[in-house]
């Protein structure tokens, strides 16, 4: 089963130096595969967490070309100055809440090292009361009818928080979230808090 996504967005491509300086930082935290690619995270220490474990939990991270899904992404460039040059991609590949946390910290602990900004890849939600998924509502309502629970959730917290909509494959009008490490670090500190699956 796999779990929660993240990403981080970068102004330009890492030099050498900072993709150095990114394989130190994962090889602190567990077993790298060969490849570079997939690791066991056997502790969060060097991030600032408490997660230790002698089995670890498996991620990927890499380095990828920026995918912008965004009918108009002007409104990242905008509000942060930039529109990406290149992505650090996270992948949780089980979905317990320590995994959630591992990503939450290792998503913002990176973008503050390499000054970026973090795709949620998705939209973020509080805890929703279950009768909002009765009958399928959730899932085939538009943006305009849920997005009052997502603004309560953001409006709750400091940092920027940007919006960009996009169309989904069944011509829905949906938005991901895109936000700045403060906004993380708060999330992160919030009983309810958790990643997007």
């Amino acid at each position: 089963m796999g779990g929660p996504t993240a990403g981080v967005l970068l102004r330009a491509p890492l030099t050498s130096i900072q993709q150095h300086d990114l394989a130190q930082l994962l090889t602190t935290l567990g077993k790298r595969d060969d490849d570079g690619f997939h690791l066991q995270i056997h502790t969060t220490h060097p991030l600032g967490g408490t997660y230790t474990s002698a089995y670890g939990r498996p991620f990927a991270v890499g380095l990828e070309e920026p995918t912008i899904e965004a009918t108009n992404p002007q409104p990242l460039a905008d509000t942060f100055g930039f529109l990406p040059q290149q992505e650090i991609t996270l992948d949780a590949f089980a979905n317990q809440p320590e995994d959630h946390r591992i990503l939450g910290l290792l998503t913002v602990t990176l973008a503050e090292r390499f000054h970026g900004i973090i795709d949620f890849g998705g939209a973020l939600f509080p805890k929703l009361p279950s009768q909002i998924y009765d009958d399928g509502w959730f899932w085939q309502a538009t943006w305009d009818e849920v997005a009052p629970y997502s603004h309560d959730l953001i409006n709750t917290f400091p940092g920027v928080v940007v919006e960009l909509a996009y169309e989904t494959g069944t011509g829905r009008t949906w938005v991901y979230h895109v936000a700045d490490n403060t906004f993380l670090r708060a999330w992160l500190a919030h009983p309810d808090f958790r990643m997007i699956k």
